[in-house]
């Protein structure tokens, strides 16, 4: 299909030059630095996916692997829980089944793996019931089912870096498309949401395939190139529902497209049809449960509604931030210069683009993280305003080549600007050290053997670690469900572990109030606790908004003894007052 807009490039991407098919050591030297950058990618990725374990550190990693593995040890293809869809619940039982089954051994490992009850968080949160989610942010039995999910999503990641580069191969010279897929590869946000379990990075992955294959299907015109990008958009539907909607940019591409009316429809229903397979493949999940599918969904959009503007300021602000102000500057410019001079493809990828800000930008819960995918379509305009600068220099202004200079500088200045971002967030995740863990090991180097401590189980302090912690420490445990209503549990223990409150105003709720923290600080006080020290660290501020809450951030350690000044390395400052017995 010939493209009335399309703009000769340097190097035609479809096609070599003569001189560069006579010039075997420029190709190695591309080949070279593309492989070094999906290497760097993917290890970039890959170094932080055993953080905290086998604790969950981020509230998406509870909702899907416990509900995959309730499926694994059920055998049934119903999640029973359907507002984040099977998709990657299925992807992480696939290889763990197919090990234990080629082991013999997998009867035997089901029996291990534990069964958790289906959460009534959200029915419970907005029906204004102050019930908490920490056992979300526990750990699971076996834990090699959080380790397999995090790998999965890593890879993932990496992966969509080579799709996005032969995505803009389809429409770019090499040294451009590089220079997009590096924008593209080292984003802060992308990065570090590479080492946590959730639905929005494999998403990336199949909305940087449905831009490949329509970019192809533009420049090649083969029908199964539109069979492609439909297959890829319904597998997105099949992490989040609304994954479906990035069937909009194909289809209007299409409509825009200088074809008759009939091929436009075809094309249309060619999309439409293939998102249905593509969808069940990674989704047979919906065929067990059609009306819990379809009521999922509807619950979802109502936790949606819960609209703060401020919020979404703030998560505007703070995205910009840590991916780069020139990198969004370089994108609008592009979607600016490509309506004008591409119209046929950018607009229709505006509009879409436009609509998808609108949609997710409503909603309270989590907008910036579902705006992920579209992290493909911002490199691509950004590089596209870059190149169209370019060319525009060198064919339009006399003596622009030495501009051409100046839009490179640009480039490899927002390139540096994202590196140093993406650098700085991952040391800020990799940082993080859980609060939980920090106190076992404070508990482990201040307590006698034999003390006894107790620690709420909305918490998240899991069965497991406690157990593991008492043999190895000689400490006795106490888990009441929640301190709000521990009394008898107080009775004769020498140590207790409350959460400190910072995140007063956050969309990501304490585990207690405020004032209920300050009743719970004096009723200890009363039956003779005193503070001895504050454990944790607070991370990074893009992490604090959107990845975690307690118990990550400090917890207080309360005893009915006092230590002197040393403490665990990294932990806050002692309370400690002078004169009082040592615990060792």
């Amino acid at each position: 299909m010939a493209d009335p807009d399309r703009v000769e490039r340097e190097e035609p991407a479809g096609s070599s030059s003569r001189a560069f098919r006579q010039a075997p050591g420029r190709r190695w030297f591309r080949a070279g630095a593309v492989s070094v950058l999906l290497a760097a990618a993917t290890l970039f990725r890959l170094d932080g996916v055993a953080l905290n374990y086998p604790y969950l550190t981020y509230i998406d990693e509870g909702y899907v692997v416990r509900h995959a593995m309730n499926m694994f040890r059920d055998s049934t293809l119903d999640p029973h829980w359907y507002q984040y869809y099977p998709g990657l619940m299925n992807l992480i039982n696939a290889p763990i089944w197919a090990c234990h089954r080629s082991m013999h051994t997998l009867d035997e490992f089901r029996e291990t793996v534990t069964v958790y009850p289906d959460t009534e968080y959200f029915t419970q949160k907005y029906g204004h019931d102050p019930a908490s989610v920490e056992p979300y942010y526990s750990v699971v039995e076996p834990p090699i089912f959080l380790l397999v999910g995090r790998i999965l999503v890593a890879l993932f990641s990496a992966a969509s870096v080579w799709v996005v580069y032969r995505a803009f191969r389809v429409e770019h010279s090499w040294g451009w498309a590089f220079t997009g897929t590096l924008f593209f590869a080292f984003l802060p946000a992308l990065v570090v949401h590479s080492h946590s379990v959730n639905n929005d990075i494999p998403m990336v992955f199949f909305f940087a395939a449905m831009l490949w294959a329509f970019l192809r299907w533009r420049v090649k015109g083969a029908p199964r190139y539109l069979v492609l990008a439909g297959l890829a958009c319904g597998a997105s539907a099949a992490f989040k529902f609304t994954g479906l909607l990035a069937l909009g940019f194909p289809l209007l591409g299409v409509a825009a497209a200088a074809l008759p009316w009939k091929k436009k429809v075809a094309g249309g229903i060619a999309l439409c049809a293939a998102a249905v397979p593509g969808f069940l493949v990674l989704s047979p999940n919906f065929l067990a449960n059609p009306p819990g599918f379809f009521a999922g969904t509807l619950e979802l959009l109502h936790i949606y509604k819960h609209v703060m503007p401020t919020e979404k300021v703030a998560s505007l602000a703070v995205q910009g931030d840590n991916a780069g102000w020139p990198f969004l500057l370089l994108a609008g410019t592009g979607y600016i210069l490509g309506m004008a001079i591409r119209p046929r493809l950018f607009v229709p990828l505006t509009v879409w683009t436009v609509f998808m800000l609108w949609f997710y930008l409503r909603f309270k819960y989590q907008p910036i993280r579902n705006l992920y995918p579209l992290a493909p379509f911002l490199a691509f305009a950004a590089l596209t305003g870059l190149s169209e600068v370019a060319r525009l220099l060198r064919t339009r202004v006399p003596r622009g080549r030495c501009g051409i200079w100046g839009v490179r500088a640009v480039a490899a200045g927002t390139a540096a600007l994202i590196l140093w971002n993406a650098w700085a967030a991952h040391a800020a995740w990799m940082a993080v050290e859980d609060s939980r863990v920090l106190v076992v090991q404070w508990l482990g180097a201040h307590a006698r053997e034999g003390s006894v401590v107790v620690v709420s189980r909305d918490m998240g302090f899991a069965p497991a670690a406690l157990r593991e912690a008492s043999l190895k420490n000689g400490l006795v445990f106490r888990t009441p469900e929640s301190f709000l209503d521990a009394r008898e549990e107080l009775e004769g223990a020498d140590y207790a572990v409350i959460p400190v409150n910072p995140l007063r105003e956050s969309n990501i709720q304490a585990t207690y109030p405020e004032d209920q923290v300050k009743a719970l600080d004096a009723r200890l006080h009363q039956q003779g606790f005193r503070r001895l020290v504050s454990v944790g660290t607070l991370p990074h501020a893009l992490l604090v908004a959107y990845a975690f809450r307690h118990p990550l951030a400090p917890l207080d350690v309360y005893g009915r003894c006092r230590v002197e000044s040393e403490v665990l390395e990294g932990a806050g400052p002692t309370l400690a007052a002078p004169g009082t017995p040592s615990v060792r």
